[in-house]
């Protein structure tokens, strides 16, 4: 097979996820000076959902299509990826040295860490029936409207006069661009990976999580250079709760998953550790060198993903 039309997906997609991640951050951040939304809400639900739709329709895709190990290796992939990778090189782009508020996604973290251990528990036993992709679906749109009025203290002391309806044409645009770029870009590495003949859950968990969270690399690196640092951990906090709940809830709400837990048990063994690395992040600044520590650690990651 050729390499050509996958090398044109790869680069178009780095393209278009550029341009898309840069419309998403500044139309996130008019939004919420417009509407005097805290920049933590905007990062925790538009930014995140917009840089996750890759990840949900990849999912759901997969799922219907009876490959339900690539949905959950995506989901599960995507949150390690989201640490290791995306808040590894962002804080080696631009390092975290000032700060929000210490507690400002202190109970986010906690709804985190627990969605983490349930996704643990259910790589362990090997499914993820309906009922449960029902009952996170649902627990996510609690989880926004509680985090609205949680976040209602950190309302901006004044709005902007821009255009709302030129400013939520711009987010929805620029999400639009991540989710395409992202597609394209993983289709090229996939059609890479099939030439060569890795196996479907090994891809998932690294090739697809890598290039569905390429969105998120680049909003947050964006977001980071441009001083919104509260963005940047809002829409990789937001990210890992909307993976769980929504993608794999909403992948197992449509039609049950069915998997071999063997194929991840590095996997759940990798989230505990980073769901914990990315809850510190969020309480104290972040230098060069822990970026350096995490993506080292992904590497090794994936270093042993495809050595097993």
């Amino acid at each position: 097979m050729s390499l050509l039309l996958p090398f044109v997906q790869l680069i178009g997609g780095l393209v278009i996820l550029l341009v898309g991640g840069t419309f998403t951050v500044h139309a996130a951040v008019r939004l919420a000076m417009i509407l005097r939304l805290p920049p933590a809400i905007i990062g925790l639900t538009m930014v995140a959902f917009g840089t996750s739709l890759p990840e949900l329709v990849a999912s759901i895709y997969a799922n219907l299509g009876g490959y339900a190990d690539i949905a959950v290796g995506n989901a599960a992939g995507s949150n390690i990826a989201n640490v290791g990778l995306v808040l590894g090189v962002t804080l080696l782009v631009g390092p975290i040295l000032k700060h929000h508020k210490p507690a400002q996604f202190a109970s986010d973290c906690i709804v985190m860490l627990i969605l983490a251990g349930v996704l643990i528990f259910l790589l362990l036993i090997g499914m993820i029936p309906r009922w449960v992709g029902l009952i996170l679906v649902a627990g996510h749109g609690g989880y926004i409207f509680w985090s609205y009025h949680k976040h209602q203290a950190d309302v901006p002391a004044t709005g902007e006069n821009a255009s709302l309806a030129l400013s939520v044409t711009a987010l929805i645009g620029g999400g639009f661009g991540l989710a395409l770029g992202a597609h394209f870009l993983v289709e090229g590495v996939l059609a890479t990976g099939s030439a060569l003949g890795i196996p479907h859950a090994i891809l998932a968990i690294s090739v697809v999580a890598i290039g569905t969270s390429l969105p998120e690399l680049v909003t947050c690196i964006i977001a980071v250079r441009h001083n919104q640092f509260a963005v940047a951990l809002g829409n990789i906090l937001g990210s890992n709760i909307f993976n769980i709940t929504i993608i794999l809830g909403g992948a197992a709400a449509i039609h049950p998953m069915m998997f071999d837990p063997s194929l991840f048990v590095l996997t759940g063994a990798m989230l505990l550790p980073t769901s914990f690395a990315l809850a510190l992040m969020t309480f104290r600044p972040g230098a060069r060198w822990v970026g350096g520590v995490l993506l080292l650690s992904y590497i090794a990651f994936l270093y042993y993903q495809f050595q097993s």
